[in-house]
């Protein structure tokens, strides 16, 4: 049985590699991730998420991120990261 982890994560480099630290090593885990701001919220930098994710996605720790810098509804942005 495969399970799925969808995680938003925006500006969050100071916790986000300890966030997905358990569910990388479960195997049967394929996890998504979402990367962008939502609207109503204050703009931030988000380089150094991205750089993470990047990273954790070509080491095959993570299936797929989607990420843009276009203010979202959180319901729009957590569908764009399913494969």
């Amino acid at each position: 049985m495969k399970l799925g982890l969808l995680l938003c994560a925006f500006n969050c480099e100071d916790y986000l590699e300890k966030c997905l630290e358990p569910w990388i090593k479960f195997k049967e885990v394929v996890i998504s991730v979402t990367s962008c701001p939502f609207k109503h919220f204050d703009a931030a930098d988000n380089s150094k998420t991205i750089e993470i994710l990047e990273k954790y996605k070509n080491e095959g720790k993570i299936k797929k991120y989607f990420t843009s810098d276009v203010p979202l509804e959180e319901y729009e942005a957590r569908n764009l990261s399913f494969y």
